[in-house]
C-alpha cells in the first residue's frame, strides 16, 4: 500500500445575505510519495442551508447529513479544487453564525493525519435592510401679493431600497390662506387644516411632485 500525504484547505466568505448562495472552496493536495487512490472528502452540511447540487463540483453529491466528493485519485504534488454550494433560505436567522469544517482520506496511508481536517470556516447570516427612506422637499416664493396666489411645490423622493405604498405628504395650511383645490394637483385634497397629498405607491428613486396653490 503506498504511502501519500494529503492535505486539505477550506476557505468561504465571512458573511452571507440571507436568501441567497454561499459557495465554499477546497483545495486537496497530495505531497506524496505515492499515489492517494480512492480520494473522499466529506463536508457536513452546516445547520439550517440546502446542498445545491447543481452550483457544486460534479465530484460531490449528498449522503445523510454530509456532502461526499469521490470518485477521484491524486498523484503525487496534485491538487483538486472543490467548489461546494448551499443554499441559504430566506427565513435563515438573521446574524445566525454558520461552521463548517471538511476532512479527507484515501486508500493509501497517509503519513501525516494532522493535515487531513481542514480549519474551520465561520461565515455570519446577514439580512438585508428593507424599507422605503422617504424625504419631502418644498420650495415657496419668498413674497406674496394680497388677493394674489402662492405656489408650493412638494417634492417626495424614495430613495429605497423597497417601494412605498400609501404615501401621504401631510402640509399645515399657512395662516390667512384659503387652498385652491382647482389649480392644485388632483392628488392633494383639504382635510381641515391641512393639505393631503396621497399616493397609492412610491417606486424606488421615484419622485413625486405636487403643486399647491
Amino acid at each position: 500500500n503506498q504511502n501519500a500525504d494529503l492535505s486539505i484547505v477550506k476557505t468561504g466568505p465571512s458573511t452571507v445575505t440571507r436568501g441567497t448562495t454561499l459557495t465554499y472552496s477546497l483545495v486537496v493536495s497530495n505531497a506524496g510519495p505515492g499515489t492517494a487512490s480512492n480520494v473522499v472528502v466529506t463536508d457536513p452540511v452546516p445547520a439550517g442551508v440546502v446542498f445545491n447540487a447543481s452550483a457544486s463540483d460534479a465530484s460531490c453529491h449528498l449522503n445523510g447529513s454530509n456532502v461526499v466528493c469521490d470518485t477521484f485519485s491524486l498523484t503525487n504534488g496534485q491538487s483538486k479544487v472543490l467548489v461546494l454550494s448551499f443554499s441559504v433560505p430566506s427565513t435563515a436567522t438573521c446574524n445566525a453564525t454558520l461552521t463548517n469544517t471538511a476532512s479527507v482520506t484515501s486508500a493509501a496511508t497517509d503519513p501525516n493525519t494532522g493535515n487531513n481536517q481542514s480549519q474551520t470556516v465561520s461565515t455570519t447570516i446577514s439580512c438585508p435592510i428593507t424599507g422605503a427612506d422617504l424625504t419631502v422637499q418644498k420650495s415657496g416664493p419668498a413674497t406674496a401679493n394680497v388677493n394674489g396666489t402662492v405656489q408650493y411645490v412638494l417634492t417626495a423622493i424614495n430613495a429605497g431600497p423597497d417601494g412605498a405604498s400609501n404615501v401621504v405628504i401631510t402640509d399645515a395650511i399657512p395662516a390667512g390662506l384659503t387652498f385652491n383645490a382647482s389649480n392644485s394637483d388632483a392628488a392633494c385634497t383639504q382635510n381641515g387644516s391641512n393639505i393631503l397629498c396621497t399616493l397609492s405607491s412610491l417606486p424606488m428613486a421615484c419622485v413625486f411632485s405636487p403643486a399647491l396653490f
